[in-house]
């Protein structure tokens, strides 16, 4: 089910892009970071403006939670907005979401949200969102407004963008 309409994902974009993009990096590989990932990237936490996108992304994480996870969640502090442009190849390569310590609620991350903001159809091609569960990898052409939630014990992988616009998609941390 689509948690937001087309009109409220251009809204979001617009309210993460009032703000500065900065050049994504990988924590703890400041060595090779740039060969791993290429992206624009602003985080944001929740605001009076912007509180209406973190209540409607949580009710659609508790729904996916409860019907196949069942995990018992603490909540996120801040979102992850990030742009793919074609140009330099944007990609994030296999890695898996994992937190240095802890956030700033004190607790671990046990699950990570993958939201397409963009038209693959229109705005770009490539950019495929690829899982891998340790025996084999899946593959998926996420549609916009398309949501993954999967546990933080799988890989993941952004392959590159090759032509047009740019991808963009949002993440609870």
């Amino acid at each position: 089910d689509n948690v937001f309409a087309d009109d409220e994902i251009d809204m979001i974009v617009e309210h993460a892009e009032s703000g500065e993009l900065v050049d994504a990096e990988v924590v703890g590989d400041s060595e090779y970071g740039s060969t791993i990932r290429n992206s624009k990237v602003r985080f944001f936490g929740k605001t009076q403006e912007n509180e209406w996108i973190f209540e409607r992304l949580n009710a659609g994480i508790q729904a996916i939670n409860n019907q196949f996870y069942g995990f018992t969640l603490n909540g996120y502090d801040r979102i992850q907005y990030g742009e793919y442009h074609a140009k330099v190849k944007g990609k994030y390569d296999w890695h898996m979401d994992m937190l240095h310590g802890t956030n700033t609620l004190g607790t671990t991350r046990k699950l990570s949200i993958v939201m397409n903001l963009s038209d693959p159809d229109q705005d770009y091609e490539g950019g495929k969102f690829q899982l891998n569960n340790g025996t084999e990898e899946e593959a998926e052409k996420l549609k916009k407004e398309d949501k993954t939630l999967k546990t933080n014990k799988k890989d993941k992988n952004k392959e590159p963008v090759v032509t047009r616009k740019k991808n963009k998609a949002a993440r609870g941390d």
